[in-house]
């Protein structure tokens, strides 16, 4: 028999419901009520993490009986809750269980108990790193071919023009790495220009990648990862491409560019529309999934909400959020109607509906150089100049830990949205894979 008492107590006293979603409030607290904080958790983060466990322990309490649909009914909801405090607490009290790195990171333990080291959780998690010959500028991991995707940067000749050069590499979960490991791509592709921005549609293998001269690249893969025979690329702007991401309904790319416009292409290079958006450079894009919505900001400080369900541009929503600042760049959440922007020195975060309502800011301190959205923890992972990777909770604003990843600035990362399997890079240390930091 499992034992209900430990050194962590849950309790779920309360739960909120947001449009048919239950968020059931989980404190935890110390022996004694001396220290406690409350995590957010809907039902689904428990299955999920009752799912990894199960597949690692045997003896585990039972989860809390699924249903076929949403519960509505406040005694249902209620009974659900009094279970999954009753499961949480018997957690919690296997020995085995608490020390567990998933339990520890649901629970919040490792960012309130001085005994669990955010440090401990880095180095465990480094699974694979590559020196390689070139500084990487931007990364891609596909989960469907198992492949990271990296924008290498070459010095030309003449030292004055810029190129970019493409590689794949199989991603292996193994030990590190040694440093003197051969640089082996499974393909390679160089372009004469400066690669602005990048994006990937896993569904069907296709990359999509914008230049400093204002061309777009669609380039489809095999389904081994392999690179299908290069197409030509599409003239979509007059200036540089700034941002560049994919329409999931009818799927084609959408690009932005500093020529103030909107593109639409299709994958075989057709053009869709162009349309001009405001009257300052636009500098990011960013989709929703599958929801038909795109944001984009520019120069100026402004953020448009747009519809792209009918193959073209409707501005639903612009905001002016900021005076004479730029904003550089967006991500726009899937499942929430948040979107995060950063700005010179600041990131804000606002929900997006009939108003636009500020949900929190954080002021920066050291340089960013790259973040991405984590949607399933609704986190942002921040790199910055110092090479510490930051670990911001959109939900209460607080930065859950901060951690020295590199010794040197991070210039990219990327996050893979299904396993939480984090993507670095940085001169010293190119290319390096964390896994179950989130």
């Amino acid at each position: 028999m499992i034992s209900t008492e430990g050194p962590l107590k849950v309790t779920i006293d309360s739960y909120d419901i947001d449009d048919n979603i239950v968020h059931y409030s989980v404190t935890v607290s110390t022996t004694g009520n001396t220290k406690s904080w409350t995590v957010l958790k809907r039902f689904s983060n428990f299955d999920e993490l009752h799912c990894h466990l199960s597949k690692s322990f045997s003896a585990i309490p039972p989860r809390p009986k699924k249903t076929l649909f949403k519960m509505k009914s406040p005694k249902d909801i209620e009974k659900r809750r009094k279970d999954l405090e009753e499961y949480s607490n018997k957690l919690l009290a296997n020995k085995e269980l608490f020390n567990n790195s998933l339990v520890k990171s649901f629970f919040g333990i490792e960012s309130h108990a001085s005994e669990f080291t955010a440090n401990q959780a880095i180095s465990e998690s480094l699974i694979s790193k590559r020196i390689l010959a070139n500084p990487v500028s931007k990364l891609l991991f596909n989960s469907k071919t198992n492949m990271i995707i990296t924008v290498e940067k070459l010095v030309s000749k003449d030292k004055t023009k810029n190129v970019n050069l493409l590689k794949s590499f199989k991603f292996k979960s193994s030990p590190a790495l040694k440093e003197d490991a051969p640089d082996e791509s499974m393909w390679d592709f160089q372009l004469n220009a400066k690669i602005t921005c990048i994006a990937q549609y896993v569904a069907n293998n296709t990359l999509a990648f914008g230049a400093d001269s204002g061309l777009v690249y669609i380039q489809p893969l095999l389904k081994s990862g392999e690179l299908e025979a290069s197409k030509d690329p599409i003239p979509a702007h007059t200036g540089a491409v700034t941002g560049i991401c994919f329409e999931e309904n009818e799927v084609y790319v959408i690009s932005v560019g500093a020529d103030k416009r909107v593109v639409g292409i299709t994958l075989d290079g057709k053009l869709l529309y162009s349309s001009k958006i405001g009257e300052h450079v636009l500098t990011s894009v960013n989709s929703d999934g599958k929801n038909g919505r795109i944001a984009i900001t520019n120069s100026n400080g402004e953020l448009f909400i747009c519809d792209i369900k009918t193959l073209k541009i409707v501005v639903l929503q612009s905001f002016k959020l900021t005076y004479e600042i730029s904003i550089l760049s967006s991500r726009l959440s899937c499942s929430r109607n948040i979107i995060v922007c950063l700005l010179p020195g600041e990131i804000r975060w606002y929900e997006y509906g009939e108003q636009k309502k500020e949900l929190g800011n954080w002021k920066v301190v050291d340089k960013i150089t790259c973040w991405e959205l984590y949607e399933n923890k609704n986190f942002l992972v921040v790199g910055n100049k110092k090479g510490n990777l930051i670990f911001l909770n959109l939900a209460t604003g607080i930065i859950k830990y901060e951690l020295q990843t590199h010794t040197d600035s991070i210039k990219s990362l990327f996050i893979d949205q299904s396993s939480g399997t984090i993507i670095t890079s940085s001169k010293e240390l190119p290319l390096c894979a964390k896994l179950g930091l989130l």
